[in-house]
């Protein structure tokens, strides 16, 4: 008797394993479904070696305007240049305050359309913006919905490798040497022009992508090589906060200014970029399998 209950438990608990495995599978393969447009995939910190898209909805305020005011206003509008349009549809916003609900909700709905006809699963989304979608290993075929008015483009190509690190998304491409951040206040020349993202950073990141076929420890030891380089840079435009619209940091009797010059290299505050963006990208090596 005893046996026979001990089996029949046995089997229960495997079976209740097997419907577990089963939820746990069907889950990671659900279809992405946005409930508001700023969203973000906790679960995914970074990606190294693989493929990211990004895709954002052409002209997106405007094309919504189409749908709510008719082609006359949408015209009106692509008459303008990106910021004069942006301009009016603030002002059109602030006028009535209804407007921005409706532009959203039409935009969310578009997103998911894109979302579930592209059979995007949760596996394949990083995050959202208001108007783009940030996707890894995964490449959409449909872009144009409601009879080619809306259509989702791909926004600087393709991606190989993406790290999220304190409020900021870093996305590298070690086929064209290519990097984007986003979360800084700068434009992109402040990042093109920086001498620690051209001579460290993107070196650092192409590390990182060997490290997936040549392994951990062989790369530490190429990591622990950079760290000196970092230390030891003769090229002192390389310790310009990149933070700080690549600024000196400079330290005066305990007080910090920003400075365009280094007056004394002794003073300038170093350790900025490496604590912001290097070491989080390092402790990221250690998660590679």
């Amino acid at each position: 008797m005893f046996i026979t209950t001990f089996t029949q438990i046995h089997i229960i608990i495997i079976y209740q394993e097997q419907i577990y495995d089963s939820l746990r599978r069907s889950f990671t393969k659900m279809i992405m479904s946005l409930k508001k447009l700023i969203t973000s995939n906790r679960s995914m910190s970074h990606a190294i070696s693989t493929i990211l898209n990004e895709y954002d909805i052409r002209s997106a305020h405007t094309t919504a305007c189409y749908f709510i005011f008719g082609k006359g206003m949408y015209d009106s509008l692509m008459e303008k240049d990106k910021r004069e349009r942006n301009i009016e549809i603030g002002k059109m916003m602030k006028k009535d305050s209804s407007l921005y609900p409706k532009i959203e909700k039409l935009l969310l709905k578009w997103m998911n359309d894109f979302l579930e006809v592209n059979n995007i699963h949760t596996q394949n989304f990083i995050e959202s913006t208001r108007d783009s979608v940030l996707l890894i290993n995964k490449k959409p075929t449909v872009t144009k919905f409601e009879d080619g008015l809306v259509e989702f483009r791909n926004k600087e190509g393709e991606f190989t490798s993406f790290y999220r690190i304190n409020g900021k998304l870093i996305l590298f491409d070690n086929m064209n040497y290519s990097i984007r951040i986003k979360g800084i206040n700068s434009n992109k020349e402040v990042i093109q022009s920086s001498v620690f993202v051209e001579k460290y950073l993107k070196p650092l990141l192409n590390t990182m992508e060997n490290s997936v076929s040549t392994g951990v420890i062989k790369n530490l030891k190429q990591v622990a090589i950079y760290r000196d380089k970092y230390i030891n840079a003769t090229d002192i435009d390389i310790y310009r906060d990149l933070m700080q619209n690549n600024k000196f940091v400079i330290d005066v009797d305990g007080q910090t200014i920003l400075s365009d010059y280094a007056i004394d290299e002794h003073s300038i505050v170093k350790i900025n970029n490496y604590k912001t963006f290097v070491l989080p990208i390092i402790r990221s090596i250690l998660t590679i399998k």
